[in-house]
């Protein structure tokens, strides 16, 4: 068991259902992941999934809007209101990039992973973003004998050909892998 502290999965919800409802108008798609979606009692952070909407953006500091990702502009607007900050990954640096940024929200302190993919890449990314590190271990396994593999930011390709594979749902995935598919709380 690991040190690393845990929150209640009611605190975390509370902070997760808030920010997922202030980013999904800017997004495609948005939602919860991880060890909440699996339905744990306690959880050691809060992973948000999502697709961004692309628009004319303004970036608190900026003097003119520019194209970008409106799920974007409102997550340095967070920043800059301390409605998150930005926490160090294990190496000690910021994680804070297009498609991983590591964050914390400040009021209750609870670790907040927010993870963009795109529409193609939405439902192998929620399978992978979903977890268990248990079941991701065992996708993984399964990927390299069918002869594919499997990316951590939402990639499943036929290492021979170099394809992308895109399945229309979890289940596709899980089939793809050959694994009898789990809904998240077993996984």
């Amino acid at each position: 068991m690991s040190d690393k502290p845990r929150w209640s999965a009611a605190i975390a919800h509370k902070v997760a259902d808030q920010l997922v409802a202030e980013l999904t108008p800017r997004c495609e798609q948005a939602c919860v992941a991880g060890s909440l979606r699996r339905g744990k009692a306690n959880v050691g952070d809060i992973e948000i999934l999502y697709v961004p909407r692309m628009g004319q953006i303004h970036m608190p500091g900026e003097l003119f809007p520019r194209p970008g990702s409106l799920a974007d502009e409102l997550i340095e607007h967070w920043l800059a209101k301390r409605v998150i900050k930005k926490r160090p990954n294990v190496n000690g640096t910021a994680t804070w990039g297009a498609q991983n940024k590591l964050a914390v929200h400040v009021t209750s302190g609870v670790p907040v992973d927010l993870f963009a993919t795109t529409a193609e890449r939405w439902f192998v990314s929620l399978v992978v973003r979903t977890g268990s590190k248990e079941m991701n271990t065992t996708l993984a396994s399964n990927v390299l004998r069918r002869g594919m593999q499997l990316h951590v930011y939402g990639v499943l390709e036929n290492t021979a050909t170099g394809d992308q594979i895109v399945p229309k749902s979890e289940l596709e995935v899980f089939e793809h892998l050959g694994v009898p598919y789990r809904d998240p709380a077993p996984r």
